[in-house]
């Protein structure tokens, strides 16, 4: 709640003031208001001519000179403020400079890049906020940027368009008068004379550079400090699977990001990829060689200056590519630029197993050309990345050669040990997931090193390779990292996309002439775009279909499916069979019922496709007992015609309780019979040995007097089992009857009249196959079905 104001004057007539906002937090309800000369009644600095003052974040980052007009060289700070709200405030750098005509440094909005072809395209200049931690003050710095945003392969031009406040005070000023002296960051330093355009193309990652400009009228020098950096993107991709086998008829999803259990994993560090020493060097064998340690050392530039390790976390993993013969020689140190260190593995003097494939018992201890490389197998270290983590690497009880971390599936990384451990018994072997503790307050940028020393004569080895992961989701400022925001794919069966997760659903059955390469199309923040491919190797997932459930009566064949193409295997149940048929066993007794199933696996590398199917079969099932329809009597053939319904390999039929024939369809004509007399019949339907009870007794007399009324005609269908035609006799019929042929299934096969002056009615057969058919004679008097038998 306050109304106060201060002038700063320099100490004489040829200087000024000049002020840089270092921080500038300032609440809206508050205000800050600049004048030139002693005063508020001088000349306002405004940059909005509707609003004379500045608040909330308006100055920071600026830099304000008194202009040459003004004769005081002062400068009036008011400050204004309400008596409630509250922001952090600011902090401000006053400084005294010549009464020159010093030019401004400043970049154009937009830069130009090439890309790998030489296509030019303009980039706009983005403003950017970046933050370094204070270790020692335990406070942030916040800084701004000009950020240079471009591709891995870009070629960039850079535009200065500097400012001349004080142009024709008293001579004019322009680009054709200055100077321009760029340093580009990554060790080029390049001063242009009348031109404010330079080109460079950057390996580093990312780079701060500085610009002065010096006007060449006095030699005035900018004094502002233009921060400029320039980001490079690179290919974001980490590791992923160039083929992925999957079984047909299976929906899944295809994942991207930045964890280990992402198909495709893409890099989370700072500057995209770890900061990597590539190089095959030998491991010299201490004790005897006069190099008793090897220091593979990095650069990494890619922080703020002043950016620290703060926290145990900020490192992510350290990687090494290694083979040793013994694994107990070695103790191996992760050394930051300021020489502090973090043990890796201690010297255990214990611990015989090898490290990657090593080419042991050459017996030249110092001579890399007399010990040629063998095979190195990476191990990590991570306090972090804890799936599947394999605790202090040794070499007593994790096999020989000790198994390699899975880098790809992100698993089997070691952790650190105690760090101020002596012996075994104190630690040497003991995790401490805070191994890295002795690192905080090292510098970000600088030389860090591995420093693997070997302690035991004879066994020696190569490094091939190490690098460096910082941890950008914990206190390091992951501000200059290049996000991936857009991906897309391209291949088939892709059904849907939610984020980064692609599900595609493949066919039940594969089809050989569908591309099976998917294509990964990824844009990131800085407008880079990457692409990457995979193929999708669709196992042909078994097909079974074993039939309907059935019943038998004799051994039958169950058939599984075959490829001529992937290699099947079988598993019948319940005997256990491997082939890809079953043979059912022959099996007498009645209603024996079996289950059987089988197992088809379809196996490529780790990917097992399946097909499962059963069927139920009952063994010689025992018949249903016969229902007798009809017994037709003949009269015009001498014969009774019986018919009845069931379904069994034979019939046995018995006549006034004697056995007279054995027939296989359920119709039967009975010749032997006599004018007058009385016939009672019973059936009884067979499977093999398996017999129904005996069906209702059915009578008949001969004379038809039992079965025939005094209104109904006499019907006779004859031959019946019939072959090509068969012969429908009528008798007694007044009035016209329609006459239809059905199936078993209740289709209507053909329809026919039968008039009271015809006698008999042909049917041709002649295009029905075998089987049992019905015939139904019917008009308003009466209404009767026949069983016709068709046997060719």
């Amino acid at each position: 709640n306050t109304d106060y104001w201060i002038a700063f004057c320099p100490n004489y007539s040829n200087r000024r003031m000049k002020v840089n906002f270092l921080k500038f937090d300032i609440h809206p309800s508050d205000r800050i208001e600049l004048y030139f000369g002693v005063g508020i009644n001088g000349t306002a600095y405004v940059e909005n001519p509707e609003q004379p003052y500045f608040t909330s974040n308006e100055l920071l980052g600026k830099e304000i000179m008194v202009p040459l007009t003004d004769t005081t060289g002062c400068m009036t700070v008011r400050i204004v403020s309400d008596s409630t709200l509250t922001s952090s405030g600011f902090k401000s750098y006053f400084t005294c400079i010549d009464k020159c005509q010093i030019p401004v440094a400043a970049l154009d909005t937009f830069f130009t890049k090439y890309n790998a072809a030489g296509q030019a395209s303009n980039v706009p200049v983005k403003d950017i906020y970046d933050t370094v931690y204070d270790y020692t003050g335990s406070n942030y710095t916040v800084n701004n940027y000009k950020a240079i945003d471009f591709c891995d392969g870009d070629s960039i031009v850079l535009i200065a368009q500097p400012q001349f406040p004080d142009n024709n005070l008293p001579y004019p000023q322009s680009i054709s008068s200055c100077i321009f002296n760029w340093n580009l960051g990554d060790g080029t330093v390049e001063t242009v004379v009348g031109s404010n355009i330079i080109g460079h193309k950057y390996r580093n990652n990312i780079s701060y550079v500085e610009l002065k400009i010096t006007d060449i009228n006095q030699m005035c020098q900018s004094t502002n400090n233009l921060k400029i950096i320039t980001r490079k993107s690179t290919n974001p991709v980490r590791s992923m699977l160039d083929t992925l086998n999957i079984c047909s008829g299976t929906t899944f999803n295809y994942n991207l990001g930045y964890s280990s259990n992402n198909n495709l994993r893409l890099y989370s560090s700072h500057n995209n990829n770890p900061f990597r020493y590539d190089s095959i060097t030998f491991i010299p064998d201490g004790p005897v060689c006069t190099i008793p340690c090897l220091e593979a050392k990095i650069n990494v530039d890619a922080f703020p200056s002043g950016s620290v390790i703060t926290n145990v976390s900020d490192i992510l993993s350290v990687c090494i590519n290694i083979e040793h013969s013994f694994v107990g020689d070695l103790s191996i140190e992760l050394v930051c630029p300021n020489s502090t260190s973090a043990v890796l593995k201690h010297f255990t003097n214990s611990g015989g197993a090898y490290l990657g494939q090593p080419i042991d018992g050459t017996g030249n201890s110092c001579y890399p050309e007399m010990n040629p490389p063998g095979i190195g197998w990476n191990y990590c270290f991570s306090n972090q990345l804890l799936d599947g983590q394999r605790g202090v690497i040794n070499g007593n009880n994790m096999g020989s050669p000790v198994d390699s971390t899975h880098i790809l599936e992100g698993t089997g990384y070691f952790q650190t040990p105690n760090q101020s451990a002596t012996s075994m018994a104190y630690g040497w072997e003991t995790v401490d997931l805070n191994g890295f503790t002795n690192l905080i307050g090292c510098p970000l940028n600088g030389e860090w090193e591995i420093r693997i020393c070997d302690y035991w004569g004879i066994d020696n080895g190569y490094i091939f390779s190490w690098n460096l992961e910082f941890n950008t989701g914990g206190s390091i400022s992951n501000q200059n990292t290049p996000e991936v925001n857009t991906v897309t794919m391209n291949g088939a069966y892709v059904i849907n996309q939610q984020d980064s997760a692609f599900t595609i659903s493949t066919p039940i059955v594969n089809d050989s002439n569908v591309s099976n390469r998917y294509k990964i199309n990824l844009i990131d923040n800085f407008g880079c775009a990457w692409d990457t491919s995979f193929y999708l190797n669709i196992l042909q997932t078994p097909i079974v279909n074993l039939g309907n459930d059935t019943a038998i009566f004799d051994p039958i064949t169950l058939y599984a499916p075959t490829s001529t193409v992937d290699n099947y295997s079988y598993v019948w149940r319940p005997n256990l069979d491997s082939n890809s048929s079953f043979t059912t066993p022959n099996i007498l007794t009645c209603d024996s019922i079996m289950l059987y199933a089988v197992e088809v696996f379809n196996t490529y590398q780790q990917t097992n496709c399946y097909g499962y199917d059963y069927i139920q079969i009952t063994f010689n099932p025992t018949p249903a007992v016969p229902i007798i329809t009809d017994a037709q009597i003949n009269i015009s053939e001498n014969n009774i015609i019986l018919s009845w319904e069931s379904e069994a390999l034979k019939y046995d039929i018995y006549r006034n309780e004697t056995y007279i024939a054995t027939t296989t369809v359920p119709i039967y004509v009975d010749p032997n019979v006599v004018q007058g007399e009385n016939y009672c019949y019973r059936i009884k339907a067979i499977n093999n040995s398996c017999e129904s009870e005996f069906s209702e007794t059915l009578c008949k007399n001969f004379i038809g007097l039992n079965s025939i009324s005094k209104n109904e005609p006499l019907i006779t269908l004859y031959p019946n089992p019939a072959k090509s035609t068969t012969t429908l006799k009528v008798e007694g019929l007044e009035d016209m009857a329609n006459v239809s042929l059905y199936d078993l299934s209740g289709r209507m096969i053909k329809q026919l009249k039968l008039y009271p002056d015809q006698k008999e009615l042909k049917i041709d057969l002649n295009n029905l196959s075998d089987g049992v058919y019905n015939i139904r004679i019917e008009n308003n008097d009466f209404n009767k079905v026949k069983k016709l038998v068709i046997a060719k």
